[in-house]
């Protein structure tokens, strides 16, 4: 008798944990544990009730979590691999200052800080472009939106990066109207344009950046470069990824900033593909 009641009540609890509801135990006869099961209604009747639909946004919310806690474990294992080498190359310029201080001639000691100098700022360029993926990972609520001239910020990025265009021999242009407004945030659409100038001006090895508004009102950026190869394609907004690794560590690259213009573009609800141009050079269409 008292392992069926054990085996009953245990049913009843299930049930409590599971549908979050139970019989009230006055109308299941017990037969001596009546007051554990009145102790398993009350519980069951205690705790808050969620619709279907609720237990699913928890589940959803929770996979969310997982998500973003996982990103933000390979962004730092990541992190912990790439600065590894500017911090060992400004290592080893340093040491070699200070042990052969003597035999350094001027020419060389400047040669050396120069390489220390702009390896420091590509550890800059990471510490920021990490700072903007932490504000666009948190979503809309971290970012205020209102409406924005998107010419006058293209034009704006266009002069403030005539010394990078100028440095690689590019020329860039738009077709935009001087009035195009866009719901977005002016930080926001300066650091996707950017980010796009300079990652044509550094790897196109192309003449021009062809800036377009196409008739079903998205953003066409393209170059007339030598392209990306198709195999590569998929791979170029992940984060830290590189398709010519010794060549890019040479420049200020953080290995983010294709990463930020996605991100940047998915916060508009939008989304942003990538592609060879039929007529030479790496294609970006998107909306804002």
């Amino acid at each position: 008798m008292i392992k069926k009641e054990i085996i009953r009540l245990e049913l009843y609890v299930h049930q409590g944990l599971h549908s979050g509801s139970v019989p009230p135990p006055e109308i299941i006869k017990w037969r001596g544990l009546h007051s554990i099961a009145s102790d398993v209604y009350e519980y069951v009747n205690s705790q808050p009730r969620h619709s279907a639909d609720e237990a699913a946004e928890t589940e959803e919310d929770e996979k969310n979590k997982r998500d973003i806690l996982l990103s933000k474990q390979i962004i730092l294992n990541n992190l912990n691999h790439e600065i590894k080498t500017p911090i060992g190359i400004i290592q080893g310029y340093v040491d070699t200052l200070l042990e052969h201080d003597e035999q350094i001639t001027p020419d060389m000691r400047r040669r050396f800080l120069k390489k220390c100098l702009d390896t420091t700022q590509r550890l800059q360029n990471m510490a920021y472009s990490l700072s903007v993926i932490s504000r666009l990972d948190n979503g809309k609520e971290a970012i205020l939106m209102d409406d924005v001239n998107l010419t006058d910020c293209i034009n704006n990025v266009l002069e403030d990066l005539r010394p990078v265009l100028d440095q690689y021999g590019m020329k860039a242009s738009h077709n935009l109207p001087d009035m195009f407004i866009v719901h977005s945030n002016v930080t926001l659409l300066y650091n996707i344009f950017t980010n796009l100038v300079k990652n044509a001006a550094f790897y196109s090895e192309g003449t021009m950046i062809i800036i377009t508004l196409l008739d079903d009102g998205r953003i066409s950026f393209r170059d007339n470069g030598k392209g990306v190869d198709e195999n590569f394609l998929p791979k170029i907004f992940e984060r830290f990824y590189r398709i010519d690794k010794d060549r890019n560590r040479n420049m200020s690259s953080s290995g983010l900033g294709l990463s930020i213009v996605k991100s940047a573009v998915e916060l508009h609800g939008s989304s942003i593909i990538a592609r060879n141009h039929p007529e030479g050079g790496l294609q970006f269409i998107f909306r804002l």
